[in-house]
This record gives structure tokens, sequence and C-alpha cells, in this order.
């Protein structure tokens, strides 16, 4: 099993669930040991686009419905 990144798709959904009940990401980075910098970045993306903006962080490819983006200016 390769050593997964604390930048992986997987541990940024995860983060959704303490996002979900309102932490912030001090809270959210101590609770899945990654560094703060990092959890602060994702909420970033998980305020204006939820889960799926979260998720698809990173990805190249990645596009947002028109609203979200809308929402985010």
């Amino acid at each position: 099993m390769a050593d997964r990144t604390p930048c992986d798709a997987e541990t940024r959904l995860r983060a959704s669930v303490p996002f979900d009940g309102g932490a912030g990401y001090k809270a959210a980075a101590n609770v899945l040991g990654v560094p703060r910098k990092a959890v602060r970045e994702w909420l970033g993306a998980y305020r204006p686009f939820g889960v799926d903006g979260l998720v698809a962080m990173g990805s190249a490819h990645a596009s947002h419905p028109f609203e979200a983006r809308v929402a985010r200016a």
C-alpha cells in the first residue's frame, strides 16, 4: 500500500465532517493531523463550493458550476 500525502482527496473529504459541524481550520487540522496551512486552503474551497470543490482541489481539470463561481466572486 502506498503512503498517502496529507493532501489526498480522501483526507480532504474527511475534512468536510468538521467543516459541516462549524469547525474552523485550526480545529479541523488538529483532528486530522494535517498542517493548518493546508486545511485553511481547504476551508477556502469548501465554503463556496462545498464537498465537491474540496475533493476536486488539485485537479487540473476541475470545473465548478457557474452559480458557484458567481457566489465566490
